[in-house]
């Protein structure tokens, strides 16, 4: 597993580099950079400092010299010290092991058996505290690393990513729902139908009206789409909306908080929606600790589906199963054809997986 903690601390000539870089990412190839007296001027270091810093970038090839007339601009060019067979997985760094995050280590599995039977690697490349895409594109060090290859997953992308991604022609694919402005090959799962169905099925098939959602803030455009397919059943279904019954989870608390929150208040509610297997197990014990039955009183649907954790609960659980190793799987099919047919920035691929509903107990069917 590879961690950029060796580059959190820069020197004034790293810094400033990276200074002149972003300076450059705003530039042509062919034009001309201010004279190394005004460049350091303008960024407060001495003359010597910017010489070492060009003269870095010079060996990089992102600029070159003409005797006499000044330093300019190279062609952009993907940078070829990488193994252009290594694919690099990045993600936020999380303390627990990566491999029991069962969400990633389903990933991970799909993009291995991809590149398996096509001779390519996957390497791991946690990003920690505030390292960004962006931030490892323009640092040497991590660009030699990752340049070849990004598929990212759990990270919101910005537009200084996708810039540095053109500027470094770093073929990139992302795992979830980009934002609309950002033009990046992506594979995500339909998460507007997985809510309309599971919204529907409590309602016309055990005559559930008052659900209550319970979601988490950071991982908003996932479950803004969840919520969207719930209300649109809602509205399909003749049954106004409660505002009351939508809760987003605050950072550090358990799903229980919230059951704890409606019970409190004496919410009304006869169903429920819990994003995450773990934690509708959360909310599960949380309900049974109020002494309210599942499915007697309360019916319960998680939107995800560990088998290993669904399927020994009890009641056992119904749950939105998303297609996790195959969002993987066709990640890697979607970085393979990037890379074969050779980069280009403004491609926007995207594949959408169609979820399951897999009925169990908790929601009053019987399995």
């Amino acid at each position: 597993m590879i961690s950029n903690d060796n580059i959190k601390v820069m020197t004034k000539t790293a810094q400033t580099r990276q200074r002149i870089e972003d300076l450059i990412g705003n530039l042509e190839p062919g034009d001309q950079l201010l004279p190394e007296g005004k460049l350091a001027e303008r960024f407060g270091v001495s003359v010597i400092t910017i010489k070492r810093s060009l003269g870095e970038l010079v060996k990089d090839g992102s600029v070159y010299k003409r005797q006499g007339k000044g330093t300019f601009v190279a062609e952009k060019r993907a940078d070829m010290s990488s193994d252009p067979s290594t694919v690099n997985l990045v993600y936020p760094f999380v303390p627990k092991d990566t491999f029991k995050d069962p969400f990633l280590g389903q990933v991970i599995n799909g993009i291995g058996d991809c590149f398996a039977v096509n001779s390519c690697h996957l390497r791991l490349f946690p990003l920690h505290g505030k390292s960004t895409i962006e931030i490892c594109l323009k640092n040497p060090a991590t660009r030699k690393m990752i340049s070849s290859g990004i598929i990212a997953v759990n990270y919101l992308f910005t537009e200084k990513d996708q810039k540095a991604i053109s500027n470094y022609n770093c073929p990139a694919v992302f795992i979830g729902k980009p934002e609309t402005h950002i033009r990046i090959p992506s594979v995500n799962t339909d998460h507007f139908s997985a809510g309309y169905d599971a919204t529907i099925h409590l309602v016309k098939k055990h005559s559930r009206k008052r659900i209550a959602v319970l979601t988490h803030l950071d991982r908003r455009p996932y479950c803004i789409d969840m919520i969207e397919g719930h209300r649109k059943a809602l509205k399909d279904s003749g049954i106004p909306e409660d505002g009351k019954l939508l809760l987003s989870l605050k950072p550090g608390l358990s799903m229980s908080t919230l059951v704890d929150e409606l019970v409190m208040k004496k919410t009304s509610f006869d169903s429920m929606i819990v994003w995450g297997c773990e934690a509708t197990i959360e909310a599960l014990t949380s309900l049974k600790h109020h002494g309210i039955d599942v499915p007697g009183e309360v019916s319960l649907i998680s939107y995800d589906d560990f088998p290993v954790v669904s399927e020994y609960s009890s009641p056992t659980i119904t749950a939105v199963r998303q297609q996790v190793y195959d969002l993987g799987y066709e990640a890697a099919r979607l970085m393979l054809k990037q890379k074969n047919s050779g980069f280009n920035g403004r491609e926007n691929l995207a594949s959408v997986l169609k979820n399951t509903l897999v009925i169990r107990e908790s929601c009053g069917c019987r399995g």
